[in-house]
């Protein structure tokens, strides 16, 4: 951040050098404490970018976990909403049955969203010069399909549960008893899929585009048309939630379809799930669950963005406290 014209650091060092070589004056030490006090904000704030920069991987994961269990918590409903009406169950409206899945779902999503905050700074450490849109955007895809590891098998605790409600323990009892440990596997590589455009979406297009909205607000700001940076960050989740929500929804059902039904064959294979979804409905059943499904991942890029946001202010102010 360059400092203020009106007081200059050079100006402020030559009134110091001043007064060492002619002596000090009662007005000239006042100039230099006022000097001094109009830079202050100016080094302070540089101190906290040079903080924010240096932030490493391991310090970035404990924020990024936190800020997916916050999502979580809030838009765990939409989840077994969408999950209900792509596996052509009935919606139940019972809170208590609307949280169902909700622990495993929040236990699960603090080191899937430190993995996806992990990975992505990690790799962007190893890039050398600025990174370009298609730099942040695969490394987006890759922190998501690393995160699918631990995302796939949690989904189908998870989905199943939503249906027996089971606890976490019972239900992968059940399953590892009734079908085998590679149940919990079951529908991994749609979920890769889905987090590795997912993440995309949210580490690498989101900011991008929430700088493009912020540009064009600040040239259409003398017009009357300017946004503040939240309403920036709400439009630019809309815009690139809406787009990986399209692109993602059919490998998400077919997702849906595999985890919830281990028991039926025609659902074994990504390959027999989908012929079996288009056989039922064609293209419209592949897209079945979308409104719930964009509505929670439009709120999950902007819940996810602003915490960790927030977050991140909450550790520069510690670092201060204690420096």
């Amino acid at each position: 951040m360059p400092l203020q014209k009106s007081h200059p650091l050079s100006e402020l060092l030559s009134e110091q050098a001043a007064c060492n070589r002619g002596g000090l004056k009662f007005g000239d030490l006042d100039l230099v404490i006022h000097n001094i006090g109009a830079l202050w904000p100016v080094l302070w704030e540089n101190w906290r970018l040079t903080q924010r920069m240096n932030i490493t991987k391991m310090q970035e994961s404990p924020q990024g976990a936190i800020s997916g269990m916050i999502e979580v918590f809030i838009q765990q409903p939409s989840v077994n909403i969408k999950n209900a009406v792509q596996d052509k169950q009935p919606v139940v409206w019972n809170p208590r049955i609307l949280y169902r899945g909700v622990i495993v779902n929040a236990a699960s999503m603090a080191p899937i969203s430190a993995i996806q905050f992990g990975v992505n700074t990690a790799l962007e450490e190893r890039m050398t010069g600025p990174l370009t849109t298609m730099d942040r955007t695969g490394i987006g895809l890759a922190a998501g399909a690393v995160s699918a590891v631990v995302s796939s098998p949690s989904e189908v605790i998870m989905i199943q549960q939503q249906k027996t409600g089971l606890s976490i323990l019972s239900q992968v009892r059940y399953l590892c008893h009734h079908h085998g440990w590679l149940s919990l596997g079951r529908g991994f590589i749609p979920c890769l899929v889905r987090e590795a455009v997912y993440t995309a979406t949210y580490l690498g297009v989101n900011p991008i585009l929430h700088e493009e909205v912020m540009k064009v607000s600040c040239e259409g700001s003398k017009s009357g048309m300017k946004l503040t940076p939240t309403w920036a960050l709400v439009l630019a989740s809309c815009i690139s939630g809406t787009t990986a929500t399209v692109i993602t929804q059919p490998i998400d059902t077919i997702k849906t379809r595999m985890q919830a039904n281990v028991d039926l064959i025609k659902y074994r294979k990504m390959g027999s799930a989908f012929r079996t979804i288009m056989d039922e409905g064609g293209y419209r059943a592949l897209y079945s669950g979308i409104i719930p499904r964009t509505q929670r991942i439009v709120c999950a890029v902007l819940i996810l963005s602003e915490a960790k946001e927030h977050l991140t202010h909450l550790y520069l102010d510690h670092l201060e406290k204690h420096s």
